[in-house]
């Protein structure tokens, strides 16, 4: 191979280098969930989801999670208490939540079973700003199912009758509350965070973002890691 011919091959590997690192670069630089002007994309859009914490807060914890799911209850009975401490309640973030009801579909009750009553109840009880006292009684009733070492997935145990108790015992108005839940007047909602599951990859629950203000967000590889959060909200 005479020299020319090693000066060629050399420039052109070296020019595809130059290539590769710079699609390399550009990808890591941009966020694949936002779009740099404080709106998320891809799923992960936070618009008009009830907020525990600062609305100034430099960072959002968005949680994807079915009440069903007993990772999710886990997580809720260890890590979110210490993450509320740590991080909302000194207002280096806040954190909002979107309801997926994938859990129905292994009952066959798509539409109407225990997930979805669920997430109608919490969505429901926005209209009284009562959304995280909802989300805490339904879970806290599934911890005391997995505390008994009972199944908690499609037990029975998330009933109407238990939702409108809890909406009265959380101080909601009842009547009110019963008619929001059966006239499912938020299934366009909860529909949509279905989709939003799909559109951000989303193969397993509970998925958490952390959106730093600005659009930047980051999947956390296992939210049960404390040192995860640490890390990115500082």
């Amino acid at each position: 191979m005479n020299k020319n011919k090693i000066i060629s091959i050399a420039s052109i590997v070296v020019a595809l280098v130059i290539v590769i690192g710079a699609i390399w670069y550009v990808s890591s630089k941009q966020s694949p969930n936002g779009d740099g002007n404080g709106m998320s994309s891809a799923g992960l859009s936070i618009s008009g989801l009830q907020k525990i914490g600062s609305e100034n807060a430099p960072f959002t914890i968005l949680e994807f999670g079915d009440f069903q799911c007993v990772a999710c209850a886990q997580l809720f009975a260890s890590i979110m208490p210490k993450v509320k401490t740590e991080f909302i309640d000194t207002g280096k973030a806040n954190m909002v939540y979107k309801t997926l009801t994938f859990i129905d579909g292994y009952a066959n009750k798509i539409g109407n079973g225990e997930s979805w009553l669920s997430a109608q109840a919490v969505e429901c009880s926005t209209e009284q700003g009562k959304f995280w006292d909802m989300y805490d009684a339904i879970f806290n009733a599934e911890v005391e199912e997995l505390s008994k070492g009972t199944q908690n997935e499609n037990s029975g145990n998330l009933t109407r009758k238990f939702m409108i108790e809890s909406a009265q015992k959380i101080g909601m108005d009842k009547d009110k509350f019963s008619s929001c839940l059966d006239n499912q007047k938020y299934t366009k909602n909860i529909e949509g965070y279905d989709k939003d599951m799909r559109d951000a990859g989303i193969t397993g629950t509970p998925s958490v973002f952390i959106i730093k203000k600005g659009g930047e967000a980051t999947k956390l590889t296992n939210p049960f890691d404390l040192t995860e959060y640490e890390k990115i909200i500082r």
